[in-house]
């Protein structure tokens, strides 16, 4: 079943320059990337931000504008999906992501990492302390398997992992939450279709949803025990 999702923003006096209750749609024929939408929030400049599970939107009043991760681009996104945003000044968002923070200068429009301290105390320069699977000699990025599984009709959600390999050294595997009505069967022959033989899962354990921490990130450590037990 394919879900289509009208967000609906109610726009008083003065914001955006509109008069009083205005009604504006978007849906993904007006640029909404995605119809899973996390937050939605206004800044002073009359911006509005709306996280989702797939790719950063903006809107200005007058068009809407998407960011999205990169790949070999150490300025963009870490990650399509999205959580949340807060403005720090006129200039400078705080973009929150399922691999970390960052800052987001809307004069330069480059996105830079905030290092953090995780769970167990250990420090993040970079994004994930490891985001290259080495598989049989080649480096696969974490972030782009999970980007190309989350751009799959059917996937909700996402999470990849190193799994030990004896016979290529490390494999990715992942737990994907699908959404409601959706074949796993069908997603699965999706998957095999879209994604390159070499950024395939070895394994994929689907699920209703993906286990999380108390700060709201993946629990990758149980989602690698549950797929290694898989």
């Amino acid at each position: 079943m394919k879900f289509f999702l009208t967000l609906v923003v109610l726009l008083f006096a003065g914001s955006m320059g509109l008069k009083a209750q205005n009604v504006l749609f978007f849906d993904s024929r007006k640029g909404l990337s995605n119809s899973c939408i996390k937050n939605i929030y206004e800044d002073s400049r009359h911006n509005l931000w709306i996280t989702t599970l797939n790719v950063l939107n903006c809107y200005d009043g007058a068009k809407m504008k998407t960011y999205r991760h990169e790949v070999g681009n150490p300025t963009s996104l870490l990650q399509d999906e999205c959580t949340c945003v807060l403005e720090c000044d006129s200039n400078t968002m705080l973009v929150g992501t399922g691999l970390g923070m960052q800052t987001f200068d809307a004069l330069t429009e480059r996105f830079t990492y905030l290092p953090y301290l995780d769970e167990n105390g250990d420090l993040h320069i970079s994004g994930r302390k490891k985001q290259i699977i080495i598989r049989n000699g080649n480096n696969l990025s974490i972030v782009e398997i999970e980007n190309r599984l989350l751009k799959v009709a059917g996937v909700k959600s996402a999470c990849v992992v190193t799994l030990p390999s004896q016979e290529v050294g490390e494999v990715p595997g992942a737990m994907i939450s699908t959404l409601e009505g959706e074949d796993i069967s069908e997603i699965q022959d999706r998957i095999e279709a879209e994604l390159p033989k070499l950024l395939l899962p070895e394994k994929i354990l689907f699920t209703s949803t993906l286990p999380l921490l108390p700060s709201g990130k993946y629990d990758r450590v149980q989602i690698k025990k549950a797929l290694m037990e898989e």
